[in-house]
């Protein structure tokens, strides 16, 4: 692109002339980034796509299996929702893998396994470990997919998104 190139007009904070326009557009800015996925560990917005995205409803347990991947050179995105997962893949940077709870609260319209097949759907590039505690919904075994029962070996969730991960 020349540097005589007009400037995009996709972004209505540039036009903002009036201090009214102004305060609206910082306004609208606030919103979107409350609303945009958070910075994970090892992941910026902007850069290039995180290794794993865990999606738990239990805080403790995603940020637990977030640290193991990190500590073993992952970079990871954690979601509690099965929307705020499939927000963070729809966006940037995006994950190669997701690690997805079958068991998600039940408030969730979906559970986890539900929001690994939208995002395979949506995405075919992306690699899914599945956790339940159940040991007859934990059999899934592909190219793409393994199975873990819950609660996990630690060697064997990292082998498993090793796996996964090397093309």
């Amino acid at each position: 692109m020349s540097s005589s190139a007009k400037p995009s007009t996709k972004d209505p904070r540039q036009r903002a002339e009036s201090p009214e326009r102004a305060a609206q557009a910082k306004a609208a800015a606030a919103q979107e980034a409350a609303q945009a996925p958070e910075v994970g560990k090892n992941c910026r917005r902007g850069q290039a796509m995180c290794d794993v995205l865990v999606l738990d409803d239990d805080p403790a347990v995603c940020e637990l299996i977030a640290d193991l991947l990190v500590e073993e050179g992952f970079k990871v995105e954690e979601a509690h929702t099965p929307e705020r997962a499939l927000a963070i893949l729809r966006d940037p940077p995006g994950a190669r893998l997701l690690v997805a709870e079958k068991d998600l609260c039940a408030t969730d319209e979906i559970d986890g396994f539900a929001t690994a097949a939208e995002a395979l759907r949506l995405y075919p590039s992306l690699r899914v470990v599945y956790m339940s505690s159940d040991a007859l919904t934990c059999s899934r075994e592909t190219p793409r997919e393994r199975s873990l029962p819950r609660p996990f070996i630690p060697n064997e969730l990292i082998e498993a998104v090793q796996d996964l991960l090397v093309d």
